[in-house]
């Protein structure tokens, strides 16, 4: 019960962490409602979400392939 609750709560806390710099990043890109296309806004934003985001996954990854070690506690691989 304890590994269900401590799941959940990881996934939830990776996909929000990687919903809000996808937001971040998507911040730098402006609607123009003329053209009907994305224009750039602030780079110094997207390169900011884009980095808060690559820096996420591999957090993600070193979370997520850790495996249970002899002695019943997770340890990397």
């Amino acid at each position: 019960m304890t590994f269900l609750i401590s799941f959940l709560l990881l996934h939830t806390l990776f996909l929000g962490g990687t919903m809000l710099a996808t937001l971040i990043a998507m911040h730098g890109a402006v609607w123009d409602g003329n053209s009907g296309i994305l224009k750039a806004g602030s780079v110094y934003s997207t390169l900011l979400g884009i980095t808060i985001l690559v820096l996420w996954a591999v957090f993600g990854i070193m979370l997520f392939s850790r495996e249970p070690g002899p002695n019943g506690r997770f340890v990397w691989r």
